[in-house]
């Protein structure tokens, strides 16, 4: 004769183990969905740069939730874009811009306003801006600017010009490239997170360096995979011989052509017809 106890520990023993499993499909089922789901829910949020020309190299604008990366070398348009970004997001919102080069100019955010016919004073007031004067400023902006983000849903755009100067030079040498990468690639994970977690388009400015590869000397961004890996978009920009270029080399779908730009009194936009 089977004993009550066997009977009860039995029992106990059996809910245990469905109730583990219930709670394991059930987790499984909030953290899964189809991609056929995915693509139905999908809503993607985009904003102009500015530059008709660039948003179709895009597809539509700078994405927000993800890592833009514009790389070039020095007068190429880097932050001349990120100051036309600030002028182009929609009114609802707010920018953080974290300056660690000494580049922000808000008269120039101003003239921008201005030649494209906005209210340059609210669109002043709409911009967040600190500068970064080493590398553990610069990090400390980083956390503190996500972190603001996390309880602020206005702030939909985060500007970070540049992630790579400080690093360059405080980790110059080979001996310090480890703790450079580690240090990269913990913002910029930290970064991509808060760009998903919030929907907030990020922008990251970069230098870029010269890589042999074989016989071939080619143009790449400095920082490497820990600033790579965490870009969706990596857009190059070139001055040269009077003419500006840009270029999509990472993306969903990256463009074979790059596009023509100019830089005047409205920013950073399209090439005159005239």
């Amino acid at each position: 004769m089977v004993s009550h106890d066997f009977v009860t520990s039995h029992r106990k023993t059996y809910d245990s183990h469905y109730s583990r499993k219930s709670i394991e499909h059930d987790s499984f089922n909030n953290a899964f969905r189809t991609a056929a789901t995915e693509l139905r829910i999908q809503n993607v949020v985009r904003f102009p740069t500015g530059c008709k020309s660039l948003d179709n190299l895009l597809d539509g604008g700078i994405e927000a939730g993800v890592i833009t990366q514009v790389y070039g070398p020095p007068g190429s348009g880097k932050t001349q874009l990120c100051h036309t970004l600030c002028v182009m997001l929609p009114s609802d919102y707010l920018v953080i811009y974290i300056d660690s080069e000494g580049n922000f100019r808000p008269e120039r955010v101003k003239e921008i306003a201005r030649a494209r016919g906005f209210n340059s004073k609210q669109i002043l007031q709409r911009i967040l801006v600190t500068k970064a004067l080493d590398i553990k400023q610069l990090e400390s902006r980083i956390e503190a600017a996500c972190s603001k983000i996390d309880s602020d849903s206005k702030i939909k755009l985060l500007i970070v010009d540049s992630i790579i100067y400080h690093y360059r030079a405080e980790c110059a040498g080979r001996s310090k490239i480890p703790e450079k990468i580690q240090r990269l690639n913990k913002y910029m994970q930290l970064l991509l997170k808060t760009a998903s977690s919030n929907t907030v388009a990020v922008v990251v400015t970069n230098h870029q360096t010269s890589s042999v590869d074989g016989t071939n000397n080619r143009v790449v961004p400095l920082g490497g995979n820990a600033v790579s890996y965490a870009s969706k978009y990596r857009v190059h920009l070139d001055y040269r011989g009077g003419y500006r270029r840009a270029r999509l080399d990472l993306g969903p779908c990256p463009a074979q052509d790059d596009i023509s730009f100019a830089i005047n009194e409205r920013g950073f936009t399209d090439v005159s017809n005239d």
